[in-house]
């Protein structure tokens, strides 16, 4: 088989190591050295030393009838999912949405009393509610925000309620304590929460929780559209269903993530997620 580039940087074995791992699949989940060195378009001997060594790593076990993939493949994905958290697993069901209702798309979590961006899908439009990842709004003024902390015990709530935004960015509208809680209350039962002018003049935003495998709400997703745009009928009635169907959708892969073998963190690795973790309430 040729090398694939030219480009002296580029390792082609590494490659082709990572050819004869993607080989494996549901149709054809063992393989031997004669029917991947024949799929492949290689030598004999040299998918023989790339399971040799895919073997001796623990990637792959060898059986009578030939090779298998090992739970240990998984690994390589597990760095992908814990660099870009709710994103990364959410992306592709976020652009679906976006693509399909022709709307931005928001991924955000709950941090003390606020919201902090973490994902977006841009859709471009002449009148844009413009955020960045990482921003900060408070809570009990935006859709994501009550959405997350209607999944609140009743005194973890009082206790959000009660801690004074970090954000910069001042609502058009902000409700009194008991009626915020009455309205958080009834979108806890409803499971979305829709909100009309409460950032900003001119903007109705709506949002869905995002759950983990513990029914846990961790996120929640949403949009913001302007109301010349779209009207609150036509947000409740087409919008939403659409926008509750991925959120279900995202959870479901969180769920089964959780599912998956998980690999053991050492005393080093869990010193960093736990700086990490530190980082990100920081922002």
């Amino acid at each position: 088989m040729p090398h694939r580039s030219d480009n002296k940087q580029f390792v082609e074995a590494l490659a082709r190591g990572l050819d004869v791992i993607r080989a494996f699949n549901e149709f054809k989940p063992i393989r031997t050295v004669s029917d991947l060195a024949a799929e492949l378009d290689l030598a004999r001997p040299t998918v023989h030393r790339i399971l040799h060594t895919l073997e001796h790593l623990g990637y792959v076990i060898q059986t009578d009838n030939g090779y298998y993939l090992s739970p240990k493949v998984l690994d390589l994905g597990f760095g992908y999912i814990a660099t870009r958290g709710f994103y990364g697993a959410a992306r592709a069901h976020l652009e679906k949405l976006a693509a399909k209702i022709d709307q931005a798309i928001s991924i955000t979590e709950l941090v003390e009393s606020d919201i902090v961006y973490v994902g977006r899908i841009e859709v471009p439009k002449v009148v844009a509610y413009h955020v960045s990842l990482g921003q900060r709004l408070p809570a009990h003024s935006t859709s994501p925000g009550r959405v997350l902390l209607s999944g609140l015990s009743d005194e973890e709530l009082d206790r959000r309620l009660a801690t004074p935004s970090l954000s910069q960015v001042e609502p058009m509208i902000t409700l009194p304590v008991d009626e915020l809680k009455a309205e958080i209350l009834k979108i806890r039962k409803q499971g979305w929460a829709m909100t009309s002018q409460t950032m900003s003049l001119g903007y109705r935003a709506l949002a869905a929780p995002i759950y983990d495998a513990t029914e846990t709400m961790v996120a929640a997703i949403g949009i913001v559209v302007h109301s010349s745009e779209i009207s609150e009928a036509k947000l409740r009635d087409e919008v939403l269903p659409d926008l509750l169907d991925a959120a279900s959708k995202i959870t479901e892969d969180f769920v089964t993530m959780a599912k998956l073998p998980r690999k053991r963190v050492s005393v080093a690795e869990r010193g960093y997620v736990n700086f990490a973790a530190s980082v990100a309430t920081s922002i």
